[in-house]
């Protein structure tokens, strides 16, 4: 299961939460197993929500439109009992129906409360929430559908919900970090596919073609994160491959990932065709050095900022003085960016099982952008990898 149960129990209990309502792809996923196609294509436009009560409170339900009820039973959802709004025509009085299309006619019969809003005041009246503590997640609830719940259930008392979720998504479960080592494997191989058509007068272009090839055949799903750049447009922080053709002494830098069975991956690395010459080496061994110190230091109960600090401390003195970031990493999970982050201003504390993205990224327009970027766990000794690729610069 994702869902982080015994943590989500512990959350709701201090903060008096009587039910938690996701709105967004994300923690609707998070939360049920449930993926709605159109939900994660168009976010904030198809309503699909999940209710999860306190323990004790009743069972936890989705609501969906009717058009999306078969991803119920042909998908990974462990969450199942659904309130359908809308109408969508489908036959199911065909004789001898197998199970699985059996289980969908059951749900295409359930009644159909009309709309979103509709489906959700009923799925919350059944739970009897009328006069409960909500943590509604405001991320994608259209606003008149939440001001129907205000409505009717006047004595509700409804409260943010987005800060409660990434609260309790900080901590990975064991199959949510299984997930995102698969993202990191599939993105590796990735990249190790994009670097075997490297060569002088190949289009970055190419090496995505090759990168999402080796995604796809590895079970991966491309995702329109991942930075290719070479040369000069290798400073752009977001920089999209494009028609630009490889030349002999330029960086490669590649940043960003995939998703995998829904989680994401975001690692960077450089290539140079051939020698990049002593300010790249010197520069990138700068900030290797910032990034692995930074690593070295990752065990519970160290604040974040000071992993900052370690970072930027390292590489200024190892060769960068000038160098300057607002952050050094962040948390990732069934999205790119999860608590906690890395950085100056950051209150938060490592706690075991987090999972981070350290990263030591450095642009300078019209030259190149260097980056390292690896994905570890916090474990009670200190930070477990994720990658396997070597943190050194690749020549090619």
């Amino acid at each position: 299961m994702l869902f982080h149960q015994a943590r989500a129990r512990r959350i709701m209990a201090e903060q008096r939460i009587d039910a938690l309502v996701a709105t967004s792809p994300d923690n609707v996923t998070y939360a049920t197993g449930y993926w709605a196609m159109s939900h994660w294509a168009r976010p904030g436009g198809p309503q699909v929500y999940a209710v999860i009560p306190v323990d004790g409170g009743g069972s936890a339900c989705v609501i969906t439109g009717s058009g999306n009820l078969d991803l119920v039973v042909d998908g990974e959802a462990w969450v199942t009992e659904t309130y359908r709004y809308g109408f969508f025509s489908t036959r199911t009085d065909g004789p001898d129906l197998p199970a699985l299309e059996r289980s969908y006619a059951a749900l295409l019969s359930a009644p159909d409360h009309g709309d979103a809003a509709g489906a959700l005041v009923a799925a919350l009246r059944d739970r009897k929430l009328e006069r409960g503590r909500l943590a509604v997640e405001e991320t994608a609830i259209q606003p008149a559908v939440l001001e129907r719940v205000r409505a009717e259930l006047p004595g509700a008392q409804i409260v943010p919900g987005a800060r409660v979720f990434r609260e309790i998504r900080t901590l990975k479960t064991p199959e949510e970090i299984e997930r995102l080592r698969g993202a990191v494997r599939v993105t590796e191989r990735g990249i190790a596919a994009a670097l075997r058509v490297a060569a002088p007068g190949v289009a970055e272009r190419a090496l995505l073609a090759e990168f999402d090839r080796a995604v796809l055949a590895e079970g991966g799903v491309p995702v329109s994160s991942m930075c290719i750049g070479s040369g000069p447009r290798s400073a752009y922080s977001n920089c999209q491959a494009g028609d630009r053709r490889l030349a002999a002494g330029e960086v490669i830098r590649f940043d960003g990932g995939v998703r995998f069975r829904w989680y994401r991956s975001d690692i960077a690395r450089i290539a140079a065709l051939g020698d990049p010459g002593d300010k790249a080496t010197r520069y990138y061994a700068a900030l290797r050095a910032g990034a692995e110190r930074a690593i070295e230091a990752i065990r519970p109960g160290v604040k974040t900022a000071e992993i900052f600090r370690v970072a930027m401390d390292t590489v200024r003195r190892e060769g960068i003085p000038h160098y300057e970031r607002g952050h050094v990493g962040h948390g990732i999970g069934i999205n790119n960016y999860d608590a906690p982050d890395l950085a100056p201003a950051s209150a938060e504390v490592l706690e075991e099982g987090m999972v981070l993205c350290v990263e030591t990224p450095y642009y300078e327009l019209g030259w190149a952008g260097l980056q390292l970027e690896n994905t570890v766990v916090v474990r009670a000794h200190g930070a477990e990898p994720l990658v396997s690729l070597d943190n050194g610069l690749c020549v090619v």
